[in-house]
């Protein structure tokens, strides 16, 4: 197994572009006490590493992001075994008041690669 890095500020950003990515995630927010997991596309990066995901408007991890915010995003690249783990707050935006798909911003806390 490789090493594991705390990575922060610009450095973050660059290994969340590097491995996150137009990539599917685990996206885990919390209910109850409980870790609910879900694959997620990003949908795009921002300058500063913020993440966006697209969500139906009457999902239930709209409702558990509300409650809680706290999510953990879970990136795999198998063939490179390469891993990102990202912790942070997310919330959900709604891109106008009649659109079925609101966008779910999460803002990034502290990421962890393991390379």
């Amino acid at each position: 197994m490789g090493d594991t890095k705390d990575l922060n500020d610009q450095q973050a950003v660059e290994k969340i572009r590097e491995l996150a990515n137009d990539q599917i995630c685990l996206f885990c927010t919390v209910e109850d006490g409980q870790i609910v997991s879900r694959p997620m596309s990003t949908q795009g990066i921002d300058d500063d590493g913020t993440l966006w995901f697209i969500s139906r408007k009457d999902s239930e991890k709209n409702d558990q992001v509300n409650a809680d915010s706290t999510v953990y995003l879970m990136y795999m690249n198998e063939s490179k075994q390469h891993y990102l783990s990202v912790s942070g707050r997310a919330r959900t935006i709604l891109n106008s008041p009649s659109s079925e798909l609101p966008l779910k911003k999460v803002i990034i806390g502290t990421p962890k690669t393991v390379s």
